[in-house]
């Protein structure tokens, strides 16, 4: 498995937050937006200036560096692509490495019974095609699983999920299904949520969907909302039984 998250750039260290019960969230960045232009305190006010009444998230440091030569791609053609799914691609390869797999070592049956399923639900990257006549940036859900299969000469199903909060949950159920039917020996799973244009943050607010605050719990009394926040992650699934055989470690076992 691989993950990256708030001040935690990878699982270790997102580890290490948790054990000592460290708050990850921030004001919005400067290198993102400035807040400031779009921020009023007061909800209506907010709303009727088309501003956010919220200035908080938890933010993912170095969002946008990649090494496109390392993926066998042109630095014009990266910057076209959304950052979602640039580091999907980045995380997946490295779960893959931490199974203990190269890709290029895999048999092609195993190749062709692999398949890489990923959530996401965040538009947004497409909105810089505005202020540009340079520059084509793109996000397509479709492509984020693709590239994986492709980069990766996977060749079962390649399958985005969005079903907004639970998106990376539903894929690894569907990557879970796709094995336990028999219809795979192993796969990718996993999601990714970023914040990288402040239209698609403050469109949060014309729903009231955020929080005011940078300490409400969405579904605890007294909720009011939630506070965004950025992430990505994937890990890689087997049959318990086929795993066990091919001598390959194992963090955790789904149940159900």
């Amino acid at each position: 498995m691989s993950g990256r998250f708030a001040q935690a750039n990878n699982l270790d260290e997102f580890w290490e937050n948790l054990l000592h019960a460290k708050k990850s969230i921030s004001e919005i960045p400067a290198k993102r937006w400035d807040w400031t232009a779009y921020y009023h305190p007061n909800r209506e006010e907010a709303i009727s200036q088309g501003k956010s009444y919220s200035k908080w998230g938890a933010f993912l440091e170095e969002f946008d560096q990649f090494d496109p030569l390392f993926f066998q791609m042109t630095p014009r053609e990266a910057e076209n692509i959304d950052p979602q799914e640039r580091l999907y691609l980045e995380e997946c390869w490295k779960a893959l490495e931490d199974a203990g797999y190269a890709s290029s070592k895999m048999s092609t049956e195993l190749r062709k019974r692999t398949g890489v399923f990923g959530g996401i639900t965040k538009q947004g990257f497409h909105l810089y095609s505005t202020e540009t006549t340079h520059h084509f940036p793109t996000t397509s859900y479709s492509s984020m699983v693709n590239r994986v299969s492709y980069y990766l000469n996977l060749q079962g199903p390649s399958m985005p999920i969005d079903t907004m909060c639970s998106s990376a949950f539903v894929a690894i159920h569907e990557a879970c299904e796709y094995i336990r039917n028999g219809k795979g020996s192993m796969a990718i799973a996993g999601g990714v949520n970023l914040y990288t244009h402040p239209l698609t943050y403050f469109g949060l607010t014309v729903g009231q969907l955020i929080s005011h605050t940078s300490d409400s719990a969405a579904f605890g009394n007294g909720g009011i909302g939630f506070v965004p926040g950025e992430g990505v992650g994937a890990v890689v699934l087997k049959d318990y039984d086929q795993a066990v055989q091919d001598r390959d470690h194992i963090y955790a076992v789904i149940r159900g």
